[in-house]
């Protein structure tokens, strides 16, 4: 696979432009990451805590490996009075529930867990139709109203909580919206957003089977116009970013809550990375088959790009997290659409199916 000669970006990346040496625009643009540091955290907590607020703040736990480090952190590390929400949209692992509910425990933090429907309601169908025409920027769809709902999520817990500011993990390579990039390289802006809406409608006519379900429509609509709508609101209540703070160190992470929570990854995942997700495990899987790699290449790119892994490490490591998994592929067809595979194998005998 070509890739940048400086972080292993791969050519094909959406929307990227790379100059005659063959570095992306990306390492060419980069500059080392300026950490706030743990005492302006502290402050700014502080600083949004009001008199009579129970909690200091409430913390985003998706049961991955860096919000449960962050939930940790802030209890243990700096000896604040944190809750916790989960957002359930019913493709969590058993590993992932039971790492919720062991370091909420442990920690001894008040927690609930707010469920959504949407992913089980739509995403039979969504797989159902890529699977009759697969295409990389198509993958994400399989997640639709998710962001919705975890920006619902984060408002309700706030609330249920009286907590003055929600911490998210935030982790650095995460590229939240790398999906976006295939339709519009600048998808916060409104000329981008615009580009994003036509050319992503261009898309759903060209497979109809997306549309089958009656709730599609109303989700894409909800989703577009609460995260990539010119006239998107702002977020009323402040979150802030925990790795923008301190250092994202994946070793000594992943480590620490092992070690002190019991943390564990899903046995179907083969990175550590969104482990915490069924639907996530999938796309990888998915994006390998339509794109050549898997979402894992951007993370391990902006940790060589970083000095964090040589060339060489990110490219064993991605050979080692980029495997196709056939077993893998097919149990979670069969939970979550009622498909062996992704060869599209009885799709028509099947696409009616909710």
């Amino acid at each position: 696979m070509d890739r940048c000669t400086r972080c292993l970006l791969p050519r094909n990346y959406p929307r990227t432009t790379f100059d005659e040496n063959g570095v992306c625009e990306y390492c060419l643009a980069f500059t080392p990451r300026q950490l706030l540091g743990e005492q302006v955290l502290v402050d700014t907590i502080r600083r949004y805590k009001r008199p009579d607020a129970k909690y200091d703040c409430v913390v985003g736990l998706s049961g991955g490996r860096d919000s449960t480090y962050t939930l940790y952190y802030l209890v243990r590390q700096l000896g604040m009075k944190a809750a916790a929400y989960t957002v359930d949209h019913g493709f969590l692992p058993p590993e992932t529930i039971e790492s919720v509910q062991r370091a909420v425990s442990v920690l001894g933090v008040d927690h609930t867990v707010i469920k959504h429907d949407h992913n089980l309601k739509t995403a039979g169908t969504l797989l159902r139709a890529w699977v009759h025409k697969p295409d990389p920027a198509m993958v994400g769809a399989i997640c639709l109203g998710c962001r919705t709902m975890v920006h619902k999520a984060t408002l309700e817990a706030g609330s249920r909580f009286g907590a003055p500011v929600v911490l998210g993990a935030g982790e650095p390579g995460s590229d939240e919206y790398f999906g976006a990039r295939f339709f519009s390289r600048h998808s916060d802006r409104p000329i981008g957003k615009t580009a994003l809406l036509l050319k992503m409608a261009a898309k759903f006519l060209a497979n109809p089977r997306y549309l089958l379900n009656a709730r599609v429509p109303p989700l894409l609509v909800r989703e577009y116009l609460g995260h990539f709508s010119p006239w998107t609101p702002k977020n009323v209540m402040p979150v802030l970013c925990f790795y923008a703070y301190l250092d994202w160190d994946e070793k000594k992470i992943q480590s620490t809550i092992e070690r002190e929570v019991g943390w564990k990854q899903y046995n179907r995942s083969d990175s550590a990375w969104r482990s915490d997700c069924k639907l996530a495990v999938l796309k990888n899987q998915m994006y390998l088959r339509s794109w050549g790699h898997t979402k894992n290449d951007i993370l391990v790119s902006s940790l060589v790009r970083a000095g964090k892994l040589t060339k060489e490490e990110g490219l064993a490591r991605l050979e080692a997290e980029s495997q196709y998994r056939p077993q893998t592929v097919e149990q979670l067809c069969q939970e979550i659409a009622g498909i062996p595979d992704l060869n599209g194998t009885r799709r028509t005998t099947l696409l009616g199916r909710a």
